[in-house]
């Protein structure tokens, strides 16, 4: 069973890199040595990772628009202007039962983020319980 994060904005789940298998094995309930599997065989893979791709709508001419305008609003902007800009991005990976099922249990999602001064945290989320307010304690 997966482990919940807490709805409290003052307690998320941080995972630093020098205790990562041992949180994953937590949170999502395998074992120590099916977690180092899993790492060794992704350490290990050259290859780009076999994948089925996701259908995702065309750009429309308003899409186009819009980045080209962004594009062009930042095209002047300085190393120290970049530095204030945090990107991140969010994945869902299922750990048991079958990828096919939409909403099956098993699923955890990772959050990370990194900026010109250097890399977040590493965040894993239960997915059966993000909701708003989840999202909410990474705005804070």
């Amino acid at each position: 069973m997966l482990g919940r994060i807490s709805t409290d904005c003052t307690r998320p789940i941080v995972i630093y890199e020098v205790e990562t298998k041992e949180k994953i094995t937590e949170l999502v309930g395998l074992s120590k040595s099916t977690v180092q599997d899993i790492k060794i065989k992704i350490d290990n893979y050259t290859g780009p990772l076999p994948h089925k791709a996701v259908h995702k709508p065309r750009l429309t001419a308003r899409h186009c628009k819009s980045r080209l305008r962004w594009a062009k609003d930042h095209l002047n902007w300085t190393e120290d202007h970049w530095r204030n800009v945090v990107w991140s991005d969010e994945s869902s990976f299922c750990v048991e039962g079958s990828k096919r099922v939409m909403w099956g249990s098993g699923d955890a999602m990772v959050w990370g983020c990194f900026w010109g001064g250097g890399f977040g945290p590493l965040e894993i989320i239960d997915t059966s319980s993000v909701d708003q307010e989840i999202y909410q304690c990474f705005d804070q």
